[in-house]
C-alpha cells in the first residue's frame, strides 16, 4: 500500500510493511528515506530527514560542490545525539583540548589528581565561573 502526500514541498511516498510499520521516501531526493512504527512516527522522522538532507544540500551548493549520493547513505537520529556528535568532532578536532585530555588522564594514572569533594572543602574555589590559577595547577598538577 502507498499513500502519497506532499511535505516541504515535495512528493512523500508512505509505504506500508507487510511485518508492521511504514518506511518513506521523498523520490526527488534521492537517498531521502526513514522508517516509523506508525503513520505519524514515519512521516515526523521523514519531516526530519528532508530537514537535514535539505540542510546539507544547501551547505553543499554554498560551497559550490556538486552533490553526488550514487554512493551515500543517510540515516536519521534523534537531534539530541545530532547535537553530541558535532560537540564530539568539536571536541576531538580540537587539539588543544585533546592535549588537556591526555595530559589529565596521565595525571590520573600517576595518582595526581584531587577528589572534587576535597577540592571544594579547601576553599580555593571560589565560584563556579572562576577557578583560581593556582587550585589549576593543583588539579593539573602543572
Amino acid at each position: 500500500m502507498q499513500i502519497r502526500e506532499i511535505m516541504k514541498g515535495y512528493e512523500v511516498v508512505l509505504h506500508k510493511e507487510k511485518v508492521g510499520g511504514y518506511w518513506v521516501e521523498a523520490p526527488a531526493l534521492p537517498g531521502c528515506l526513514t522508517q516509523g512504527k506508525n503513520r505519524e512516527d514515519a512521516l515526523r522522522n521523514m519531516k526530519e530527514a528532508m530537514e537535514l538532507y535539505l540542510e546539507v544540500k544547501r551547505e553543499d551548493e554554498i560551497r559550490g560542490a556538486k552533490l553526488r549520493f550514487k554512493k551515500t547513505k543517510m540515516i536519521t537520529i534523534p537531534r539530541e545525539e545530532y547535537e553530541s556528535l558535532l560537540e564530539t568532532i568539536e571536541i576531538l578536532s580540537d587539539k588543544k583540548t585533546m592535549k588537556a585530555i591526555e595530559r589529565a588522564e596521565k595525571n590520573f594514572k600517576e595518582g595526581k589528581y584531587m577528589e572534587l569533594k576535597d577540592f571544594l572543602k579547601d576553599g580555593k574555589f571560589r565560584s563556579s565561573k572562576k577557578l583560581s590559577a593556582r587550585a589549576y595547577r593543583e588539579v593539573n598538577g602543572s
